[in-house]
């Protein structure tokens, strides 16, 4: 009789079992921008582990999309409590971690997958003080869009025209000779702009003073300034807004309506510029290939090298979440699909992370990304500092004031100067 009660209460014990509620958990992501695809992985990680787990996740996502694209705006809006994932741009690594707000990710990052495919020009894009804090999205490079329409009209042949990024890659057109090619393309009537760059402050103004050696930070926050050398760079930021016959554009919006209206002889952009253009402005991209050629950033004098720079995404896990130890699982999973990887390059103009997805036929189709790939090879990175955000507001505030005319390079470099003596001292 014992032996039929042990037995029935096992059979009910494995119903009861193989009945059991499994617990529902919410992962919510805070994500910059219209790219759903750096997510998408993200989303089929989850459904592979939830085939294996006990636990159900399910995603929910919190897109940041504004017209003015504001990155402070959108890292106000994390929260370390509420947000267990956050994709956030490589240069405030330093601040998120350095405030305690990330978990670091050395575990993942040293997997075999990740040590051979990661191309290594960008890994130290996720560090800070030794440590790991996120796993790479996409990358990029800042590039000059040359209207194509407007050289013709100048008088380039096809041939010169097809020459000039080879010409700006060997040094042999500078800053100087795109500033006279902007100057002259308005002055015929050509177009109303001859030069545009981006409407906001960033990583392209930290760039071009570092190019004229004007000023740069260090990886400990130091900086390093020439006042003389900084008012060269504003001297050129002058020198491009009176080439316009319109004012410099203050918005993404009209930035971007004068890329695609080919209003403007050169066009300061990046790879994603092309996907901006279209999801924004419904642009054709093959129209855009046809408008545009697309080089480095001349060199700043003769004798110098053209140049650019890249920014990273990282996919960032919260130091406060519930769920770190299956969140790493899954992030693991989900980002090292490097065939997604290329996939979300190439519909969103961006380059890719990975050997794999370079490599990748998917990738390799989109033939904007891969004729501007060799620029890679040119790039450089900001220093993962603290407060760097507060460089690149000062930087823009300064180009501004020049090319509004409330004030002069000479006066606005001395006003910088001073700028940075104080936060020395402090």
């Amino acid at each position: 009789m014992l032996r039929r009660i042990c037995m029935i209460l096992g059979i009910l014990l494995l119903f009861c079992g193989c009945n059991r509620v499994k617990e529902e958990r919410e992962i919510r992501l805070l994500t910059f921008g219209y790219e759903e695809s750096r997510y998408l992985g993200l989303e089929q990680a989850i459904e592979r582990f939830n085939q294996h787990s006990q636990v159900q996740y399910r995603l929910e996502t919190e897109p940041y999309i504004d017209e003015n694209w504001n990155w402070e705006e959108y890292m106000s809006r994390f929260d370390t409590h509420e947000h267990d994932l956050l994709i956030l741009n490589s240069d405030y690594i330093a601040e998120f971690a350095g405030r305690g707000y990330l978990e670091p990710l050395d575990d993942i990052i040293q997997k075999k997958i990740f040590q051979e495919q990661y191309l290594s020009p960008l890994v130290p894009r996720m560090q800070y003080q030794g440590r790991s804090w996120g796993l790479l999205v996409d990358t990029d490079v800042t590039m000059v869009y040359l209207n194509r329409d407007v050289l013709k009209q100048m008088g380039y042949t096809e041939h010169e025209i097809a020459e000039l990024p080879e010409q700006i890659r060997q040094g042999r057109f500078t800053l100087n000779d795109l500033i006279e090619l902007s100057h002259q393309a308005v002055q015929k009537g050509l177009t109303r702009y001859g030069m545009v760059h981006r409407p906001a402050s960033g990583i392209f103004f930290y760039l071009m003073a570092e190019a004229f050696d004007a000023f740069s930070v260090k990886e400990d926050g130091t900086v390093v300034f020439s006042e003389e050398n900084f008012r060269k760079f504003l001297a050129f930021f002058q020198d491009m807004a009176a080439s316009n016959s319109e004012e410099m554009p203050e918005s993404w919006d009209a930035f971007n309506d004068i890329f695609v209206e080919g209003a403007a002889a050169i066009y300061f952009g990046a790879c994603w510029s092309m996907y901006d253009a279209i999801v924004e402005k419904g642009a054709n991209p093959k129209l855009l290939e046809e408008q545009y050629i697309t080089s480095l950033i001349p060199a700043a004098a003769d004798n110098q090298s053209p140049f650019t720079v890249s920014n990273s995404m990282l996919i960032t896990l919260s130091a406060d979440s519930l769920y770190k130890e299956d969140l790493k699982e899954i992030l693991c999973a989900a980002y090292s699909q490097w065939d997604s990887n290329a996939a979300h390059a190439a519909q969103t103009y961006h380059m890719p992370i990975a050997r794999a997805a370079a490599e990748s036929p998917v990738f390799q189709k989109n033939t904007f990304l891969l004729s501007n790939l060799y620029m890679m090879d040119y790039t450089t990175f900001v220093p993962n500092s603290s407060n760097m955000d507060l460089w690149y507001n000062a930087l823009f505030q300064a180009v501004k004031s020049v090319e509004n005319g409330s004030g002069t390079p000479q006066e606005v470099a001395h006003t910088f100067a001073q700028d940075v003596l104080e936060r020395a001292v402090d």
